[in-house]
Protein backbone atom coordinates (compact mmCIF):
# COMPACT_ATOMS: atom_id res chain seq x y z
CA UNK A 1 0.00 0.00 0.00
CA UNK A 2 1.33 3.48 -0.85
CA UNK A 3 1.94 6.18 1.75
CA UNK A 4 -1.20 8.25 1.06
CA UNK A 5 -3.36 5.40 -0.08
CA UNK A 6 -6.35 4.67 2.10
CA UNK A 7 -8.01 1.29 2.18
CA UNK A 8 -10.61 0.77 -0.50
CA UNK A 9 -14.05 -0.52 0.26
CA UNK A 10 -14.49 -2.13 -3.13
CA UNK A 11 -15.29 -5.57 -1.76
CA UNK A 12 -17.13 -4.44 1.37
CA UNK A 13 -20.76 -5.65 1.09
CA UNK A 14 -21.98 -2.69 3.17
CA UNK A 15 -20.66 -0.32 0.52
CA UNK A 16 -22.50 -1.95 -2.35
CA UNK A 17 -25.73 -0.01 -1.63
CA UNK A 18 -23.92 3.28 -0.99
CA UNK A 19 -21.79 3.21 -4.12
CA UNK A 20 -22.98 5.52 -6.85
CA UNK A 21 -21.56 7.27 -9.82
CA UNK A 22 -19.03 9.97 -9.00
CA UNK A 23 -20.28 13.47 -9.70
CA UNK A 24 -18.84 16.96 -9.85
CA UNK A 25 -20.17 20.46 -9.57
CA UNK A 26 -18.36 23.65 -10.49
CA UNK A 27 -19.30 26.58 -8.24
CA UNK A 28 -18.55 30.19 -8.85
CA UNK A 29 -17.63 32.73 -9.63
CA UNK A 30 -16.89 34.18 -6.22
CA UNK A 31 -15.69 37.72 -6.75
CA UNK A 32 -12.80 39.27 -4.86
CA UNK A 33 -11.23 42.68 -5.53
CA UNK A 34 -9.04 41.68 -8.48
CA UNK A 35 -9.75 37.98 -8.89
CA UNK A 36 -12.47 35.40 -9.37
CA UNK A 37 -12.49 32.03 -7.64
CA UNK A 38 -14.07 28.91 -9.10
CA UNK A 39 -14.62 25.92 -6.81
CA UNK A 40 -14.70 22.34 -8.01
CA UNK A 41 -16.42 19.80 -5.72
CA UNK A 42 -16.28 16.13 -6.69
CA UNK A 43 -17.74 13.30 -4.65
CA UNK A 44 -18.85 9.71 -4.80
CA UNK A 45 -15.49 8.10 -5.54
CA UNK A 46 -14.88 4.60 -4.17
CA UNK A 47 -11.24 5.24 -3.31
CA UNK A 48 -9.41 8.17 -1.72
CA UNK A 49 -6.33 7.76 -3.86
CA UNK A 50 -5.48 8.58 -6.58
CA UNK A 51 -7.85 11.43 -7.39
CA UNK A 52 -6.40 13.75 -10.02
CA UNK A 53 -7.90 17.24 -10.43
CA UNK A 54 -7.14 19.06 -13.68
CA UNK A 55 -8.33 22.59 -14.45
CA UNK A 56 -8.61 23.68 -18.08
CA UNK A 57 -9.10 27.02 -19.80
CA UNK A 58 -10.52 26.72 -23.32
CA UNK A 59 -9.51 23.05 -23.35
CA UNK A 60 -5.88 23.67 -22.36
CA UNK A 61 -4.56 22.53 -18.97
CA UNK A 62 -4.00 25.31 -16.43
CA UNK A 63 -0.71 25.03 -14.49
CA UNK A 64 -1.25 23.13 -11.24
CA UNK A 65 0.26 25.91 -9.12
CA UNK A 66 -2.70 28.12 -10.13
CA UNK A 67 -5.10 25.92 -8.17
CA UNK A 68 -5.39 24.90 -4.53
CA UNK A 69 -6.53 21.30 -4.22
CA UNK A 70 -7.29 19.67 -0.89
CA UNK A 71 -6.52 16.10 0.09
CA UNK A 72 -9.37 13.64 -0.61
CA UNK A 73 -11.82 13.38 2.29
CA UNK A 74 -14.04 10.51 3.42
CA UNK A 75 -17.76 11.07 2.88
CA UNK A 76 -18.95 8.30 5.15
CA UNK A 77 -17.51 4.82 5.07
CA UNK A 78 -17.68 4.03 1.37
CA UNK A 79 -17.28 7.28 -0.53
CA UNK A 80 -14.59 9.93 -0.99
CA UNK A 81 -14.59 13.46 -2.34
CA UNK A 82 -12.19 16.24 -3.19
CA UNK A 83 -12.32 20.03 -3.50
CA UNK A 84 -10.19 22.38 -5.57
CA UNK A 85 -10.16 26.16 -6.05
CA UNK A 86 -8.92 28.09 -9.07
CA UNK A 87 -8.24 31.82 -8.82
CA UNK A 88 -8.13 33.88 -12.00
CA UNK A 89 -7.85 37.59 -12.72
CA UNK A 90 -11.20 39.37 -13.04
CA UNK A 91 -10.12 40.78 -16.41
CA UNK A 92 -9.36 37.26 -17.66
CA UNK A 93 -12.79 36.03 -16.51
CA UNK A 94 -14.53 38.87 -18.37
CA UNK A 95 -12.85 37.77 -21.63
CA UNK A 96 -15.36 34.90 -21.80
CA UNK A 97 -13.01 31.91 -21.62
CA UNK A 98 -14.44 28.48 -20.83
CA UNK A 99 -13.12 26.96 -17.59
CA UNK A 100 -13.56 23.32 -16.75
CA UNK A 101 -12.67 21.07 -13.87
CA UNK A 102 -11.89 17.40 -14.51
CA UNK A 103 -11.50 14.80 -11.77
CA UNK A 104 -10.14 11.44 -12.77
CA UNK A 105 -9.48 8.28 -10.82
CA UNK A 106 -7.29 6.01 -12.92
CA UNK A 107 -9.51 4.23 -15.45
CA UNK A 108 -12.37 3.89 -12.98
CA UNK A 109 -14.05 7.29 -13.15
CA UNK A 110 -13.75 10.60 -14.99
CA UNK A 111 -16.14 13.49 -14.32
CA UNK A 112 -16.13 17.13 -15.43
CA UNK A 113 -18.09 20.36 -15.39
CA UNK A 114 -17.45 23.66 -17.14
CA UNK A 115 -18.58 27.28 -17.21
CA UNK A 116 -18.00 30.56 -18.97
CA UNK A 117 -18.68 34.07 -17.74
CA UNK A 118 -21.46 34.41 -20.34
CA UNK A 119 -23.22 31.19 -19.43
CA UNK A 120 -23.30 32.01 -15.70
CA UNK A 121 -24.40 35.62 -16.27
CA UNK A 122 -27.24 34.66 -18.60
CA UNK A 123 -28.45 31.77 -16.44
CA UNK A 124 -30.60 32.62 -13.47
CA UNK A 125 -30.99 29.02 -12.32
CA UNK A 126 -28.99 26.75 -10.06
CA UNK A 127 -26.08 28.48 -8.39
CA UNK A 128 -27.13 32.00 -9.41
CA UNK A 129 -30.40 31.56 -7.52
CA UNK A 130 -28.49 30.10 -4.59
CA UNK A 131 -26.13 33.10 -4.56
CA UNK A 132 -29.10 35.47 -4.78
CA UNK A 133 -30.78 33.61 -1.92
CA UNK A 134 -27.59 33.85 0.14
CA UNK A 135 -27.37 37.60 -0.47
CA UNK A 136 -31.04 37.98 0.50
CA UNK A 137 -30.42 35.94 3.65
CA UNK A 138 -27.44 38.10 4.56
CA UNK A 139 -29.53 41.25 4.05
CA UNK A 140 -32.38 39.88 6.19
CA UNK A 141 -29.89 38.90 8.92
CA UNK A 142 -28.41 42.41 8.87
CA UNK A 143 -31.89 43.93 8.96
CA UNK A 144 -32.85 41.77 11.96
CA UNK A 145 -29.60 42.68 13.75
CA UNK A 146 -30.27 46.41 13.25
CA UNK A 147 -33.89 45.96 14.36
CA UNK A 148 -32.76 44.07 17.49
CA UNK A 149 -30.20 46.76 18.29
CA UNK A 150 -32.82 49.50 17.87
CA UNK A 151 -35.32 47.57 20.02
CA UNK A 152 -32.68 46.99 22.72
CA UNK A 153 -31.71 50.67 22.70
CA UNK A 154 -35.36 51.78 22.93
CA UNK A 155 -35.99 49.32 25.77
CA UNK A 156 -32.89 50.57 27.60
CA UNK A 157 -34.01 54.20 27.27
CA UNK A 158 -37.53 53.31 28.42
CA UNK A 159 -36.17 51.41 31.44
CA UNK A 160 -33.85 54.30 32.36
CA UNK A 161 -36.72 56.82 32.09
CA UNK A 162 -39.03 54.59 34.11
CA UNK A 163 -36.45 54.35 36.93
CA UNK A 164 -36.04 58.16 37.00
CA UNK A 165 -39.80 58.75 37.27
CA UNK A 166 -40.21 56.35 40.20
Amino acid sequence: MRGHEKPSHKDDPECENERGNPSLVLLGPTCHKKSITLVCLAHGFSYAWPLDVIWKRDGQAVPRFSAATEEPKAEGKCSFGIASRLSIATSEWKEGHTYSCHVRQADIADVKDEMTSESRQKSKSGLSEMQLSLRTGQFIFLLLAVKSFAYGTALGIYTACKKKSV
